[in-house]
């Protein structure tokens, strides 16, 4: 489980964190992933998912990801290269966090494998992304029952990067 691996509490720790690298889901350059046909992946069997929600694989794309999909089908968030993004009327979920421990559990030993060579001194993330990445850390830890002291610190005000 690479959200357990002491690479990852590393990696978190030497990104930066600011509100000038928020992401807007709406933008057009991410329209890609709002038009992912239900066939273009493998659902990811989640029991913590909330009833009407599905994980769905990215595996044809240059970097693996997972989308969100809602009871319709449509899609509603993705998760990509670090980058996290839910539709605001379904945030206060869990569900960005969710879709992080799908691509965690999914790729299991290959998640982040592309990232890390592209992203070796760590990324940036917004206060929102920083926390939704500590928090699928922290269900992670839960759920397989690991806890490494370097991974309690993460997420914690005392030992967040500084701000930019």
């Amino acid at each position: 489980m690479q959200l357990l691996d002491p690479w990852f509490s590393d990696f978190m720790n030497m990104s930066f964190v600011g509100s000038n690298f928020e992401i807007d889901g709406g933008d057009e350059e991410y329209e890609p992933f709002f038009e992912v046909d239900a066939e273009d992946g493998d659902e990811i069997e989640m029991i913590e998912a909330p009833d009407g929600y599905t994980f769905q694989s990215l595996d044809t794309w240059e970097s693996p990801g997972v989308v969100l999909r809602d009871a319709t089908g449509d899609v509603i968030g993705f998760y990509y290269e670090f980058s996290s993004w839910v539709e605001p009327e379904h945030r206060g979920q869990g569900l960005g966090a969710l879709m992080i421990l799908a691509y965690a559990e999914h790729y299991k030993d290959h998640a982040w494998e592309i990232e890390r060579e592209k992203y070796d001194c760590g990324t940036a993330f917004s206060p929102g992304g920083f926390a939704i990445h500590s928090q699928a850390m922290r269900m992670a830890e839960r759920k397989y029952g690991i806890i490494d002291p370097a991974l309690a610190e993460i997420g914690n005000e005392s030992s967040a990067p500084a701000p930019m």
